[in-house]
């Protein structure tokens, strides 16, 4: 009976031991979505390091604040790096290509109808921002001018009902889909 208890009390001090805890540093990572929708705002940098875009400011409408972050291994933070995006612009995903983080955003512009794609271009280091490049840019045709398209009726009434904002969602014309090559040196957009 005497091992029994021996053996109990050994376990326990093996298990208590095992549950220490050495540091504890604060971490978050906020997202401007209600429901994950397929963004990757998350990197990783080297074998170290990782980078995350937060929202900091803003709702769902309207012009927000991002920062793009650096961190390593033990969430020390290495860099923040203020971005502000208008209300009409799409953050849509980080991308590491070994020299650069690429953030790329979509610029629905509804007045002028018109779409672009556009990466701008950051150095994984210091999350200094190097370059704009305009990767695509497309006009948008009125939606009833195709007649192959159909077209939803909705009353001001139901809209009010739904408790949706205007512009609650990107309308289909003005969304990119980015997929990379496996070795990471070319981009497909479509």
């Amino acid at each position: 009976m005497k091992r029994l208890y021996f053996l109990m009390v050994f376990f326990m001090i093996i298990d208590a031991s095992a549950q220490v805890l050495k540091t504890s540093l604060p971490f978050s990572l906020a997202t401007p979505y209600i429901e994950p929708d397929g963004r990757k705002l998350t990197v990783k940098v080297g074998e170290s390091n990782f980078v995350i875009l937060s929202k900091v400011k803003g709702h769902l409408h309207g012009e927000s604040t991002y920062q793009l972050e650096g961190f390593d291994k033990e969430l020390a933070v290495k860099y923040k790096t203020v971005l502000t995006c208008p209300h009409e612009e799409d953050y849509m995903e980080l991308f590491y290509n070994g020299t650069s983080i690429f953030l790329f955003s979509v610029i629905h512009d509804e007045a002028q109808k018109k779409s672009k794609l556009m990466a701008y271009v950051f150095d994984p280091e210091t999350g200094e921002k190097k370059e704009d490049k305009l990767i695509n840019e497309h006009a948008i045709a009125d939606w009833l001018e195709s007649p192959g398209k159909g077209a939803v009726k909705s009353k001001f009434e139901d809209m009010v009902c739904f408790s949706l904002a205007k512009h609650y969602s990107t309308n289909f014309e003005y969304q990119y889909q980015i997929n990379y090559s496996p070795d990471k040196s070319k981009l497909f957009v479509y």
